[in-house]
């Protein structure tokens, strides 16, 4: 990218929440071009002569909740690497994975590495919900399962999927700039992952062993019956995007609910994930 960028430093409440997802769908219509997840929310990017002080209000207005902050900084065109260099460091699950950008070496030492340039769509495992994910993915046996990711973002967690073994392997976000960030991530790790625009009530597949979802707390409540729907007998949902708690038991009420049992779950950083059987 080049050019001078105008940086938004966003501080929330509550980061990965459905306020974050409003705030980020409204930024996209105004024109910013990537953003950046961090441990108090997100960091958004647009050129400096598409900034609009009125339009980045306007975002904001529409956003239910007044206990969001930001900061406005600039960022010139010489120190724009520098910028991704320093917000995008590699993520080293475990000692078997490390998810890094194009622009980072490569570490022989870790023997599974995932190439993830996020653009304007979420996953490159900074946030507690990625990493929970992802390091239980790791502990799956996933040769012979067809797997869906539903939310997918950046697609790390398809990509994820397939190089740990998945025969099949789809990635289904209702963004098409996430489906295209999908296909351009599972290329450059060089993996077979199926894209699809759609949300889950309109996916026209079915028969899945392992369902993965990291989505807000209230997507997920309204997704449940249908995640049960597609999931075969005997098969796996792994869920995240919610905090331990309140958010986990009505999780976990919703999941029962729908003829889902729950087997366990992990925290991290005050986040949670979980686990359900069909």
């Amino acid at each position: 990218m080049g050019g001078n960028y105008i940086e938004v430093i966003f501080t929330l409440p509550q980061p990965g929440s459905i306020q974050q997802d409003l705030l980020i769908a409204g930024l996209g219509e105004a024109g910013y071009e990537s953003f950046l997840e961090t441990e108090e929310g997100f960091n958004a990017y647009i050129r400096q002569e598409a900034f609009s002080d009125g339009l980045l209000q306007a975002a904001i207005r529409e956003v239910p909740g007044d206990s969001l902050g930001y900061e406005i900084k600039l960022v010139e065109a010489r120190n724009w690497n520098q910028v991704w260099e320093s917000n995008f460091t590699p993520v080293v699950i475990g000692d078997t994975c490390r998810i890094r950008a194009s622009f980072h070496e490569p570490d022989p030492s870790v023997p599974l590495e995932i190439q993830i340039d996020p653009k304007m769509a979420f996953g490159t495992g900074h946030h507690e919900t990625t990493w929970l994910m992802a390091s239980w993915l790791l502990e799956l046996s996933l040769p012979h399962k067809k797997v869906l990711d539903m939310g997918c973002g950046t697609g790390v967690l398809a990509i994820l999927a397939a190089k740990t073994g998945a025969s099949q392997v789809f990635a289904a976000d209702i963004d098409p700039v996430c489906v295209e960030s999908t296909v351009e991530n599972a290329t450059l790790n060089e993996v077979p992952v199926q894209p699809l625009l759609s949300d889950i009530d309109a996916l026209p597949y079915s028969g899945f062993d392992l369902i993965l979802a990291n989505i807000n707390r209230n997507v997920l409540l309204d997704h449940l019956p249908f995640y049960a729907e597609k999931l075969n007998d005997g098969a796996t949902l792994l869920l995240s995007g919610f905090y331990q708690g309140a958010d986990l038991e009505a999780i976990r009420d919703r999941a029962g609910e729908c003829g889902l049992t729950f087997t366990e779950t992990r925290s991290r950083n005050k986040w949670a994930a979980a686990q359900f059987r069909k």
